[in-house]
Parts: C-alpha cells; structure tokens; sequence
C-alpha cells in the first residue's frame, strides 16, 4: 500500500511546490490594480514587490519571478529586495531586452525669453549636483576650457585660487587635478580667483593638495550655445547650451542606488538573481562644501578630521550569499555602477557592462555608501570582508566620468576575489587595482586572482596610475595572463610615472606570470615603496613601444571577455 502510494505523494509535492512558483509582469503600461499576468501586467516595481509581499505571507515556497517589460521603468525610491521578499526557493527579477530600471526624473526644456533654454517647470537650483541624461547617454556640462589647459597659478594668502588663464566670472564646479584624484566643489569665478572650499582642504598627502600648476576645468559655467548636448547654470537654473532642445527623453539623475540587495550578518541574503536588466540614471549628490577625491573612488569631505567615505553604487550588495547578477547594463550614473560590499558570499557578476559612470565600474570590498561615511582604517566587522567574488566576461568602458581617481574595477581588502577575462579600458586612472593598504600590516586582501583580462588605454588623464595596480601585502594574490596596452599619460598630469603593473607601497606576496605589456607611456613594470624580491615573478613580456606584439598562445586565446 505504501509502495503505491509513495510515488503519488511525492507526485503531488511536486505539484504543490510547482504550483507555488509565481512569475509577476511589470510593464510601464500595466496597472497595479491588475494580476500581474502577462495579460494584464503592473505597471511598478513597486507593485510588483507588495505582490510578492502578500503571497509570501501565505507560504514562502516557490521560487517567484519579477519580470520587467520593454521600457523605463521609473522608481520612486531604491529598489531594494531584503530576505523578507526572498522565497525558500529562491527570487529571480528579469529584465526582458530594453528593459530600464531608472533612478531619474523625466525632464524637458522650455524657451526662458532670453534666448535660453531651462528645465521646465523646475524651481530654482542654489548649486545642482545632479547628473543628466539624453536617454541613456550622460549629458555633460559645459566645460572651461574646453580642451583643457587651465592651471593653478598662484594660491593667495587669503587662500583663493588664482587660475591661468582667468576663467568667465559665473558660478561653476571647479574640477582640480591631483597626481592621482580629484576635488570638486561649486564656486563662483570672479576674474580668475576662486575660493578654495574647505571641501577641497584635503591636506593627508602632497600628492592631493591643491598647489601651483595643478590642472583645473571648471563644469558648468554659462558658455555659448556651441555644445548641442551640454547644459549650464544661469540665475540658478539648469540651461541648455543649445539652439533647440535635442530630440529624445532628458533625465534628471535623483536616486543615488536605484537597486539594492541587502541582507544583514544575523539574516544575509540569499538565493536572488538578477539578469537582463539596464540600471540607469542614479545620481551622486555631492555635499555643498565640496570634496577631495582620494583614489579608487574615495574622497574626503570638510579635511583632515572629517573621516573617509566612498562614492555611491547604482547596484549595491551587502550580506549577499549566493546571488548572481548576469547579463546587466549600468550606464548613465554619476557614482560607481555595481558595488559588491560587506558580507557578501559567492557573489557571481558576469557577462555583463558598465560605461559611462562617474566613479569606480565595479567594486568589491567598498566602505560606505549612500549616505554614509566610514573610516578608511577602520577594520571591518566580525566576517564581513566580502569572500569568493567573481566577476568574470564583463566590459568596463569610460567610467571615472566625475572622478577621475576612480578606476575600472576595484578589490578593496577583500579576500578570494577571481577577476577574469574582462576587458577594462577608456579610463583617467588606473584599470584593475587590487588592495588598499600603504604598508605591509596584514588585512583580509588575500587570495585575489586576476586572470586573463585585456586592460587598455588607461591612465589618460591622471598620474601615478597603473594597467594593473597592487598595494599592501596579499598572500596568495596572482595576476596571471593578462594583457595591459597603452597606458597613456596626460600632458599636463602632475606626479609619478604611469606604469603597465604597478606594484604600490606594501605590494607583497603576489605572484605575476605570463602577463604581457605594451605600449606604455612610462614604465612597464613599477615597484614603489615595495623591494621587487616581494614580488614572485614568473616569465612576462614587456613590449617595448616600437615592438610589434606577439601574443603567447595562452594569452591569445584567453584575454578578455
């Protein structure tokens, strides 16, 4: 009797459990009021997440899906999935091709009777620090001089900045180089001197203190209408420098992280995977007083005694075990794209892209976010060093659009990181860096494998930069098979040499093998405050830059995504 009616039984488990999965259709024409079927979608992703809430306060089985149609899909807050939205079975959202989860506004532009263009309808803006976007491409501001060429000439007594040549007079963002970082803050010009904010006062390092000869832009002065996809600020609001509005959606960057995926140490986060989906349109909201950027997307706000905080991440993971993001597309973000922070597990980030942000492409390790400052020395909590991230197939393109000491992809004290087979390229500073620790003190930075990844044009615009760069000692770290090509240098880029690899202050315990370099406009191999018999060296080629490269066979096939 039982023999027969064991197979009927787990028959019908299988069933129930089947008939548990759900799948949710957001649609930006859909209605909330709706079910939620592919007939009759919702319309939000905040719909579709009280669904999930409502049916998971019946029975947690299943595994359920929130899928998300063609389209912009506008978020009025973060989009944030907890372990309470998560089914014993696991949470999929999924993006179907076009599909845009957006942390912006929709704007659009109206004549101001004096020849200009501003944003309709909007209020006057004391000092903007919101990005915008033409669809999804970032609308730059106007920027003096347009090619660059403007130096600090002269800091005055009374501790104003004296450009050269003297910008128009005009409130702007002053953008101020250093060797490897860059400060940021709005002033206002009047006849080529500026005040420097105490934003900018960051004084830890000669290497990031304003002083003479320093490159300087200045963002977003009022300049004629010779840019068609630039704006301005006038009288305290935002203008196209433009004949005509062009055609297309104008966005207003508003949410710093548009999707959030967050457990804690006592409940982490497992079993979501996210793929498919286009994050776009997060904004960095910089503070009034300006800040100083300090490398890989640090940045010091108000001085010495303020303590270090971090960019923003469009995507940020904390306490995630398991979860795995595929086939996604950050753009359009003021911050960093994809920042995989503390406690996470196994995290897997693949085959996916991030261009045209403004700081960091990826992160793993990072230290503060949103509305958050954390002390750079500070050691992390009890497990919380992020364990096993992969990111493997993904593209990295143009990012450091805002800061330009921000890097393509990071791993920040991290341990076990596999960074492999990406192509990292189009960057002011450097392309991989790996640890973040001036000394030889032991961290969690250990075990970090960086293999077969295509970094190229690099360091374009800042110095003391590196193709691949290493700081702090890392046992067990290998870069291997890489291959790193036209590492540029600024004219203008005040400090050290750029390198192909970079083996920074500390820089011990890692193993480098079967890695080529070429096309360097510095070194091709550095060591700097770090003795080169802490590093293990296997057979690397160096290509000198008249040379011709021939890859070994083991690059060749392997490089890059």
């Amino acid at each position: 009797m039982s023999a027969r009616r064991g197979p009927i039984v787990l028959l019908a488990t299988l069933l129930a459990a089947t008939a548990a999965a759900q799948e949710w259709v957001v649609d930006v024409a859909g209605d909330d009021a709706g079910p939620g079927n592919a007939e009759h979608p919702l319309r939000t992703a905040e719909g579709a997440q009280r669904r999930l809430a409502a049916t998971l306060a019946g029975s947690r089985r299943g595994a359920h899906t929130i899928r998300f149609r063609a389209g912009v899909h506008l978020l009025t807050r973060t989009f944030a999935i907890t372990p309470a939205d998560v089914p014993d079975d696991g949470l999929t959202l999924a993006g179907e091709p076009g599909s845009v989860l957006s942390g912006g506004d929709p704007a659009g532009w109206e004549p101001d009777g004096r020849g200009r263009w501003r944003l309709r309808g909007r209020p006057p803006l004391a000092l903007p620090s919101t990005g915008i976007s033409l669809d999804l491409t970032p609308l730059p501001a106007t920027r003096w001089p347009a090619e660059g060429g403007a130096q600090v000439a002269e800091i005055e007594v009374d501790g104003r900045l004296r450009i050269d040549p003297p910008p128009p007079p005009g409130w702007g963002e002053l953008v101020l180089s250093h060797d490897w970082g860059t400060c940021r803050a709005w002033v206002h010009c009047d006849h080529g001197r500026i005040p420097l904010p105490a934003g900018l006062r960051w004084p830890g390092h000669e290497g990031i203190a304003a002083s003479r000869g320093r490159q300087v832009v200045i963002d977003g002065l009022a300049m004629p209408a010779s840019d068609r996809a630039r704006w301005f600020v006038a009288d305290g609001r935002l203008c196209l420098a433009a004949e005509l509005p062009p055609p297309g959606t104008t966005w207003l960057h508003r949410l710093e992280e548009v999707l959030v995926l967050a457990g804690n140490p006592e409940a982490p986060l497992k079993g979501v995977t996210v793929s498919g989906l286009t994050i776009a349109h997060a904004a960095w909201l910089r503070p009034p007083g300006g800040l100083a950027g300090i490398q890989a997307g640090h940045v010091a706000v108000g001085g010495r005694e303020t303590p270090v905080g971090a960019l923003p991440g469009a995507v940020r993971l904390a306490w995630a075990q398991g979860t795995r993001l595929s086939d996604l597309r950050v753009v359009a973000c003021d911050g960093s794209g994809i920042v995989v922070g503390a406690g996470c597990r196994g995290v897997v980030v693949e085959r996916s892209l991030v261009e045209e942000v403004g700081g960091c492409g990826m992160v793993i390790g990072w230290r503060g976010g949103s509305g958050e400052i954390a002390a750079l020395a500070a050691p992390w909590a009890a497990g919380g060093a992020p364990f096993g991230t992969v990111v493997r197939r993904c593209r990295v393109a143009r990012c450091a659009r805002l800061d330009w000491g921000s890097v393509g992809i990071a791993d920040v004290l991290a341990e076990g990181s596999r960074i492999e087979h990406n192509l990292v390229e189009d960057l002011p500073y450097s392309g991989i860096s790996v640890g973040f620790r001036w000394d030889t003190s032991g961290t969690t930075q250990r075990r970090t494998l960086v293999l077969g990844n295509r970094v190229q044009r690099v360091a374009q615009r800042l110095a003391d930069a590196g193709g691949i760069y290493t700081l702090g000692w890392q046992p067990g770290t290998v870069l291997r098979g890489n291959l790193v090509e036209q590492v540029g240098r600024h004219p203008l880029a005040q400090g050290a040499p750029n390198a192909g690899l970079f083996f920074d202050n500390g820089s011990k315990g890692i193993l480098v093998e079967g890695n080529v370099v070429a096309r360097v406009d510095g070194e091709s191999m550095r060591w700097n405050g770090c003795a080169p018999s802490w590093i293990i060296l296997g057979a690397n080629h160096m290509v000198q830059k008249d040379e011709t490269i021939t890859l070994p066979p083991a690059v060749a096939e392997g490089v890059g995504p």
